[in-house]
């Protein structure tokens, strides 16, 4: 009896399972024997996109940005492009509108660059991108991505107590003018409650609690992915 080794050479490609028939040739006292087995080659590979975010959600600062990269999980057989789409463009950018992934790079890693748009408002915004792919290669294109949820942090409130702050300081530093007037009693303002911010997010007629229409809305948002189970319970307790 004897023993061969067969080597098996790996490759990275999403490919089916293949077959090689191994033929074995032995001569014993003149008189030959030839016997033949079939090997099946299992493959291991998978057509995938794998990206990735530093936080669930993506989070960004109106005027600041932040990234996320995105690679293939395979050898594609052709050039796979990767479209990104800000779902908002009054929230967010996204940049480059698209990656194109090649043969000979697609376990390169590339980056794209989301950034927060500022605007005059004191609300938060919570979108996200959406990405599509185009390919001849039809184990790509069958493939349905994920979006990137984004959460963009408004920025307009701390610019504006900052600047109230600079001229509260300015104020200071000039000296009041010397009278006489009688002393004042220091009464404390009750403290107002602190809403969380995706309460005041849905809270749109201003009224410190959730109506009906906003609880509503606020549901829809959730079902489509858009709320996090904390947030619409937070919404939730705030309900009128």
């Amino acid at each position: 009896s004897g023993s061969a080794s067969i080597a098996i050479t790996d490759d990275s490609l999403d490919e089916s399972n293949e077959n090689a028939v191994i033929s074995a040739y032995v001569e014993v006292f003149g008189q030959s024997m030839t016997d033949h087995t079939t090997l099946t080659i299992i493959d291991d590979d998978t057509s995938g996109v794998t990206i990735t975010t530093d936080t669930t959600p993506l989070s960004v600062d109106e005027g600041d940005t932040t990234t996320y990269t995105i690679h293939l999980d395979s050898l594609p057989t052709a050039n796979v492009t990767i479209h990104a789409t800000s779902s908002d463009d009054g929230a967010v950018s996204v940049s480059p509108e698209s990656y194109t992934f090649t043969p000979s790079n697609w376990d390169t890693s590339k980056t794209f660059t989301v950034a927060g748009v500022s605007d005059p408002d004191t609300n938060y915004e919570l979108t996200h991108i959406r990405h599509t792919i185009s390919s001849n290669d039809t184990r790509y294109t069958a493939i349905l991505l994920p979006f990137v949820e984004v959460r963009v942090s408004d920025t307009t409130q701390e610019q504006g107590q900052k600047e109230e702050q600079e001229v509260q300081e300015e104020q200071e530093q000039v000296p009041p003018p010397e009278t006489e007037s009688e002393p004042e009693l220091e009464t404390k303002q009750p403290e107002q409650p602190q809403l969380d911010p995706i309460v005041v997010h849905y809270d749109t007629n201003n009224s410190g609690a959730i109506e009906q229409d906003e609880w509503v809305k606020a549901k829809e948002d959730y079902a489509n992915g858009k709320l996090t189970n904390a947030e619409i319970h937070a919404i939730s307790k705030a309900r009128a």
